[in-house]
């Protein structure tokens, strides 16, 4: 009798140990699939959030080039339409006026040849008697080309006026308004450059404190899971008595 209830509390003894062992692992079970999982989460959070500082830094260097490609087209649509505008004030408009005068000097000595035209013929016909025909004609033909050359010296004479009072001070203001008009695109492109570096600084700031976020958001979880794991029992070697 002695030796089977020595059997029987042994039997007992086990399977209490065993039953203990299943409600232990029944009770770390659950809290061990949520640690599990959080840490996934938060993995999975950290790789996102690499890959998106990743992207900003790709960003912030390409918004850079870009940046400064179209900082430098449009200064430099700037300093071209100022020279432009240095160009004629120095020599395209004095150019244009020096050809009008010469022009204008021109056409004045081709009136004044036809007057001394018409003076010699006129005087030729003064001393026939009786006028000739050939000399009558002669006299129209003179006074036609004189009429002619004085019309083409006015035409001319209010060319050059109008060239020194209405058509080159309007080109001048033309150029000095498309000078001003680049000048503030390239201003307005330096400012919006200035803007565009700070969004990308900001961008890259946040991605930089996400990342570092999510690094201490695994770490604490890793900590918290290390102290909330039950300690392991310390099993006796084989062939060891108690």
């Amino acid at each position: 009798m002695g030796k089977h209830g020595g059997r029987w509390r042994t039997m007992a003894l086990a399977g209490l140990c065993l039953w203990a062992l299943g409600t232990l692992g029944a009770c770390t079970s659950p809290h061990r699939d949520r640690d599990w999982q959080r840490r996934t989460n938060c993995e999975r959070q950290l790789e996102i959030a690499l890959l998106e500082l990743a992207q900003a830094r790709i960003g912030a260097e390409h918004g850079e080039l870009t940046a400064r490609d179209v900082l430098s087209a449009a200064e430099k649509a700037f300093e071209l339409a100022k020279r432009r505008q240095q160009v004629f004030t120095k020599m395209l408009a004095p150019h244009r006026i020096a050809r009008a005068e010469l022009d204008v000097q021109r056409a004045a000595d081709v009136a004044w040849e036809a007057e001394e035209e018409l003076r010699r013929v006129d005087q030729t016909r003064g001393q026939e008697q009786p006028a000739d025909p050939a000399t009558e004609l002669a006299m129209e033909r003179a006074q036609r080309r004189l009429q002619r050359a004085q019309r083409a010296r006015e035409l001319q004479q209010e060319e050059l006026a109008r060239l020194e009072e209405v058509m080159l001070p309007l080109e001048q203001m033309e150029l000095e308004l498309a000078a001003e008009q680049l000048k503030h695109a390239w201003q307005n492109v330096h400012r919006d450059n200035e803007q565009g570096l700070l969004d990308r600084q900001m961008a890259l700031l946040r991605a930089e404190a996400e990342v570092r976020r999510c690094e201490q958001m695994l770490t604490e979880l890793h900590e918290t899971s290390r102290e909330t794991e039950p300690p392991h029992r310390a099993t006796a070697p084989p062939g060891e008595s108690h």
